[in-house]
This record gives C-alpha cells, structure tokens and sequence, in this order.
C-alpha cells in the first residue's frame, strides 16, 4: 500500500511524492478544496510517508506495514470515533469537552 492507493488529484499526489524524493518537505502545507476531495486522506499519507521506517532515503513513498505506519493509521481511526462521538452527542458542552484545554496560572 501506498500513495498509488489514493484516487483523485494525481497533480497533488506527484506533488507530495517529489517533495519527498528530494528530501525538502516544507514545515506546513495547506490542503485545500471542497469536501470529500482526499485531503484528509493525502495528508495522513504524507505523514506516513515521513515516518515510516522502512522508507529509504530519496524515497517517495511509505509501507503502510511498519509500527510508524501503523500507529498513524489507530490515530486516524480514534480520531474518526470520536468525531462520531462527538457528533452523536446531544450535550453541547459534552461536544466540546476535551477539545481546548485551559492553562491555569
């Protein structure tokens, strides 16, 4: 598995994938468009690709099987469940909680 998994803006997708090849990722990068486009998806990738162990240098792309990989992949998966959580919650103030944490001084 790979970036060759994600359907859709193959412009974006080359994008990352050199930016990766020649080893100058900027420090943020915005993914932008309307929704259900894969910006999420692409971006979960990308974070793959700069974690995974088993990415040689100068390479362009990720495992998908490595711990690193995996563990990107369970925060993905915890961070939908709690969307859904979230979201089923009629409390509004139960909709927020945990989202901002206050510092007290």
């Amino acid at each position: 598995m790979g970036f060759e998994a994600f359907l859709g803006n193959s412009k974006a997708v080359t994008a990352v994938r050199e930016m990766l090849a020649c080893g100058r990722v900027p420090g943020a990068l915005l993914f932008a468009g309307p929704d259900g486009v894969g910006k999420k998806t692409l971006a979960l990738m990308l974070a793959k690709a700069l974690n995974c162990q088993k990415r040689l240098p100068g390479g362009d792309d990720f495992c998908g099987e490595c711990p690193h990989c995996r563990k990107a992949e369970e925060f993905l998966t915890a961070s939908r469940e709690d969307l859904t959580r979230r979201r089923e919650s009629k409390d509004a103030q139960k909709r927020t909680d945990g989202l901002l944490y206050s510092i007290s001084s």
